[in-house]
């Protein structure tokens, strides 16, 4: 080989060495940082290590993997004070370096927020928690190191309770929880004047009551004394006399009655005054020293002297729980006469003082003292007269009086559906005592035909036009149904407001096309092809008229003759049962009850016993317990029997529609309990719900029955009756509960009482069926084991999503009549108390 060709070969050596060694570092250094960052990630390294002579070991730490064991913290907190959350212990042995990777979080309200260090801030000025985006405004101060983070929370988390997390990968370990309760420093936010509807007010007028909206926090089950002041410009503020100033505080808001007495009985505050009223404000004082406390809340309520009528409204009831204020003075009890003592003639056996004092139910004392001289060491001689002394009445253990009373207020309303009842509200000023006349008118003349005609309003069965009504606490109001009391009268306001077909000129259907003809009435095709040729129609929209009020007064300083609601109308319409995109089982469903004879106590109800939400098979004592969670819909009531559904009251007879357009999965006489029973499956605010509709009539082509006995527990075969046997109409008598129903069947109409039961279209529905929401699939019964007379007559209605029972009640509630009150439940069945036989 030449010189220098040796030359060129001993140079490419010594570059190819050079190249492999080159790629041999960079290939060592890309190894490496894989297996740091398998460390890193807790990964414990498996390999061998590969490195050449040509590159130089270097040491690596060793890092293991571990998670977060366990943590510590606070139970319970004062907001703005600093509180640490330590980790106790660890699985696997981490370094400085990686505690420092541990993560914190917190849940407020059920939602996550991630926790990075916060420099310490001031609380917010208005409550954070009102909207999610900004929650994390609730974390005054965060410091995060290794084994601990250090936090502060805001006064608006006040009452409730934040979970604190230490966790590496992934939160949700209960085992690295901590729950703490955030208490606030007590302090009064806002005091508010308001009326029943808990609307704010300026002005008022005297003789009637007001409220006080009272927010605070961290004041929970303490008590508040409030100190009604009159603001005097020029003078001394004078203080009202206001005996029931203390309020117990039970949340953020608690609502306190205040009194305003008349006008008379503040004439020392009236002495100094430079206008006719007075302009009240509140002043606090608490045992205990309170945040941020002001000179003055609730400024001002202007009492105004002068007479006025502030607004009119048609309204529905509601009721509530405030505290009490000062009570006007009852009137003192009348003094009952004294009983007087009666005689007794001793008859044969009454030979013991014993034997007549337990026969008359007296003490033998009391007989004893009253006849001072009678031998009672001797037997007692027949016709003996003795002075028999009046009974003692027992005196009745006084109850401890509540220092909360239920609140009757009125809501205004919109909207109505003819055949309900509303009430007619005029809220007054200084009217106290005086009469009111309310006249309704409609904006268009559609129930009547005449303009300006006040319409005819029923009134406890009496139809009245001008309806007169007395001024009490500042509000007249009386309840009048949107009816007529002649049903036939009635039902002509109810076909003009219902839907209307009416015949196209000139337009016929072609039954065999099936499309629209245009055709003159002279047209042969309508002489030579009657039965393929029907006129056209098409469907008018149902209506709905408009009301609006005329309120008239006398008062003392002025007449009042006013027209209210001229924009805001209220609508009526005929209830159809459609809302959109729900239709009800029935028209109209008023949810029925159960009486409960243990039950003793209800606070919404004069009736004693009254269970208003039994019917929803919710806890047995749901008339006592306030939370929802408890009152869980499932509990047993009535004895311990369940009850999944809702009774809807509905005479044999009552249509009952598909609530949405669904697919109906069952039809047919099923167990002895349900009896007839369809099970329809559609879709609802986008869930899917299954509805069941039970204890319906049962139809076949020759026969039908509304009630069947149940046989030594069994579904028996009774019950049946034959459409032929009532071609005429006539009185059928139950045998279970004796009582008469009319019955008539007409070419396919079946009639029962006053509904009338389209035989021919149940017929025509089967299982698997596609149905539209709103149409008919069957009619009411008793079949099962629900029979239990004319009065109680009801559809089993309940709901089912991912085939867990739910409460159609909650899930529908806008849609339902509960009657709380249970006065017009009992007026439904025996007009006296729900029947304790159910």
């Amino acid at each position: 080989m030449s010189q220098e060709a040796e030359k060129i070969s001993n140079y490419e050596s010594e570059a190819v060495q050079k190249n492999k060694a080159a790629m041999k570092s960079k290939f060592a250094e890309r190894y490496q940082r894989m297996q740091d960052r398998k460390n890193d990630r807790g990964v414990a390294p498996n390999f061998n290590t590969f490195v050449t002579n040509a590159v130089e070991k270097t040491s690596v730490a060793k890092k293991t993997s571990f998670s977060v064991a366990s943590m510590c913290g606070s139970t319970e907190i004062q907001s703005a004070e600093q509180t640490t959350y330590t980790i106790e212990s660890y699985t696997g042995e981490p370094t400085e370096e990686q505690k420092l990777k541990v993560k914190w979080c917190v849940f407020i309200k059920g939602r996550w927020i991630s926790l990075t260090n916060i420099e310490e801030r001031e609380d917010p000025k208005n409550d954070p928690l009102v909207n999610k985006t900004r929650y994390r405004e609730a974390i005054l101060y965060c410091k995060i190191e290794a084994d601990k983070a250090t936090l502060k929370f805001s006064k608006w988390l006040d009452g409730k309770t934040v979970t604190v997390e230490a966790y590496k990968y992934t939160y949700g370990d209960t085992n690295c929880q901590q729950n703490t309760k955030v208490t606030a420093k007590p302090e009064v936010l806002s005091i508010n004047w308001i009326n029943a509807k808990e609307q704010k007010i300026t002005t008022s007028g005297y003789d009637q009551d007001v409220f006080l909206e009272v927010e605070t926090l961290g004041m929970k089950g303490k008590e508040l004394t409030l100190q009604v002041w009159d603001h005097d410009k020029g003078a001394e503020d004078d203080q009202l006399d206001w005996g029931a100033n203390s309020i117990k505080i039970n949340g953020r808001t608690t609502l306190k009655q205040f009194p305003i007495k008349k006008k008379a009985d503040y004439g020392l505050q009236q002495q100094d005054e430079n206008k006719p009223g007075l302009d009240l404000y509140v002043v606090v004082s608490s045992s205990e020293p309170l945040e941020n406390c002001k000179d003055k809340y609730a400024t001002y309520l202007d009492l105004n002297p002068n007479e006025k009528i502030i607004t009119a409204y048609f309204a529905e009831e509601l009721k509530k729980e405030v505290q009490k204020g000062e009570e006007k003075p009852k009137p003192k009890p009348k003094k009952e006469t004294p009983k007087e003592s009666t005689t007794y003639t001793v008859v044969s056996g009454d030979h013991d003082l014993g034997i007549i004092a337990d026969k008359l139910g007296i003490p033998w004392i009391d007989i004893f003292n009253a006849n001072p001289g009678m031998n009672w060491g001797e037997m007692i001689p027949k016709k003996t007269i003795l002075t028999i002394p009046p009974k003692k009445e027992e005196a009745k253990p006084k109850e401890k009086e509540k220092d909360t009373k239920t609140i009757t207020y009125y809501q205004k309303i919109d909207s109505a559906s003819l055949g309900s009842e509303v009430h007619l509200i005029a809220e007054t000023q200084n009217l106290e005592g005086k009469t009111v006349t309310f006249k309704v008118f409609e904006k268009e003349p559609t129930l009547l035909d005449q303009k300006d005609t006040p319409i005819p309003l029923l009134i406890n069965n009496e139809e009245k036009t001008e309806i007169e009504t007395t001024v009490q606490d500042g509000k007249a109001q009386v309840k009048v149904a949107l009816k007529r009391r002649d049903d036939c009268i009635h039902d002509e306001w109810k076909e003009k407001l219902s839907p209307q077909e009416k015949q196209l000129d000139n337009i016929y259907l072609d039954t065999e096309k099936k499309q629209s003809v245009f055709m003159q009435p002279f047209d042969l095709r309508l002489v030579t092809h009657p039965d393929r040729y029907t006129p056209a129609t098409e469907t008018i929209p149902a209506k709905k008229t408009q009301l609006w009020l005329q309120v008239v007064c006398e008062g003392d300083q002025l007449d009042f003759d006013e027209k209210f609601l001229h924009k805001n109308k209220l609508e009526v319409s005929l209830n159809t049962g459609d809302h959109g995109d729900y239709h009800d089982p029935i028209i109209n469903p008023q949810v029925r009850g159960w009486y409960n004879p243990s039950s003793t106590f209800n606070k919404n109800s004069s009736i004693k016993g009254w269970n208003p939400y039994a019917s929803m098979k919710m806890h047995k004592h749901a008339d006592k317990i306030e939370n929802k969670k408890v009152r869980m819909y499932g509990d047993p009531q009535r004895g311990g029997r369940g009850h999944q559904g809702l009774d809807i009251y509905a005479p044999v007879g009552t249509p009952v529609y598909a609530c949405v357009d669904g697919k109906i999965t069952m039809y047919e006489m099923t167990s002895r309990s349900a009896g007839f029973k369809i099970k329809l499956v559609g879709k609802y605010k986008e869930e899917h719900i299954r509805f069941n509709y039970i204890h319906l009539m049962q139809f076949e082509k020759t026969r039908f029955r509304f009630y069947n006995q149940n046989s030594n527990g069994k579904l028996g075969d009774h019950g049946w009756l034959n459409y032929n046997d009532f071609a005429t109409a006539k009185q059928f008598t139950d045998p279970k509960k004796k009582e008469t129903y009319t019955i008539h069947y007409d070419n396919g109409i079946l009639k029962i009482d006053q509904n009338e039961i389209d035989v021919e279209l149940v017929l025509d529905i089967n299982r698997n069926d596609i149905v539209k929401k709103g149409q008919i699939i069957g009619y009411t019964g008793s079949t099962g084991n629900s029979y239990q007379g004319k009065k109680a007559n009801h559809l089993h209605f309940n709901t089912y999503i991912n085939y867990k029972s739910v409460l159609p009640y909650e899930q529908f509630k806008e849609y339902f009549d509960l009657d709380i009150s249970g006065v017009e439940t009992s007026k439904k069945q025996d007009g006296v108390t729900p029947s304790s036989k159910w």
